[in-house]
């Protein structure tokens, strides 16, 4: 009996190594599958992982999605409730074939872009002036404000005063601002200067604007001039397939209201594609 014991928990403590949470499923998108262990990842750490969220709904957090040398090894999904723009959705199960929106999330595509770009030496230097790239705002440009950098603008240490904590409707709240603005660059390098560039850390949205419009994030043209797709390494473009990840034809592209209209609207999206 006790031989029999000491087998029964020698397996059971396999079976436990052997737990793997979040296996990813393949659905044919262009992913590439690979065991966590495979990769060096520890799977009992990511189970861990998997139990605290699962233990800990106050946190809404919607998926964790594990990418390591190129290749998926861990995905998992949550019911939680979200929005879109400001619109309530309610709790939304979610799973790899539902759309999700992505908000702030493009704030790590933009330092992906201007990464590229500085490899390809086709972004200005990140300790070089903001507004050298920016003539046509010369006559916002002051002493204070000459400092700024773009690696200020990237890492919200830019020192312009923004607040977004506020209700949209509260002339304050600097995102609705930039948004209704019909010059959205204009109306962010206008801000006045609340710090030192570079000294305090202050989360700003229009930092992260005004740096993709010279990686080329917003304006098309300026994407393709800095990061053609043929001159893009298979290895590179795969790592940015993450924003395609299970299915492009899902995705959808939330265009930012022209600011008459959003003004009608509440600032809200007028259309997708």
């Amino acid at each position: 009996m006790l031989v029999l014991a000491f087998l029964a928990c020698g397996a059971a403590a396999s079976a436990q190594e052997a737990k793997v949470c979040g296996a990813p499923v393949a659905l044919n998108d262009g992913w590439t599958l690979a065991a966590q262990a495979e990769v060096g990842l520890d799977a009992g750490k990511l189970c861990e992982l998997d139990s605290f969220i699962a233990q800990w709904p106050d946190a809404n957090i919607h998926a964790v999605v594990v990418v390591r040398n190129g290749k998926l090894a861990m995905e998992r999904y949550f019911s939680g409730e979200d929005e879109r723009w400001g619109d309530k959705l309610g709790r939304v199960t979610y799973g790899p074939e539902v759309k999700h929106d992505l908000r702030s999330i493009s704030k790590s595509v933009t330092s992906l872009l201007v990464g590229v770009a500085l490899r390809e030496g086709k972004f200005p230097a990140l300790d070089s002036p903001v507004f050298d790239a920016f003539p046509d705002y010369a006559e916002l440009r002051t002493p204070e404000k000459a400092r700024i950098t773009f690696r200020d603008l990237l890492t919200m240490s830019a020192g312009l005063a923004w607040e977004e904590n506020r209700p949209w409707t509260d002339p304050r709240n600097n995102e609705a601002g930039m948004i209704l603005a019909a010059d959205p660059f204009r109306y962010i390098l206008s801000q006045p200067v609340a710090h030192p560039a570079g000294t305090v850390y202050a989360y700003s949205g229009g930092g992260d604007i005004t740096a993709r419009r010279d990686a080329g994030a917003i304006h098309r043209p300026q994407l393709a001039r800095l990061c053609p797709r043929k001159a893009l390494p298979a290895d590179r473009r795969a790592r940015l397939r993450m924003a395609r990840r299970r299915g492009q034809p899902q995705a959808r592209r939330l265009r930012q209201p022209a600011p008459e209209a959003a003004r009608r609207r509440q600032a809200r999206p007028l259309a997708a594609d």
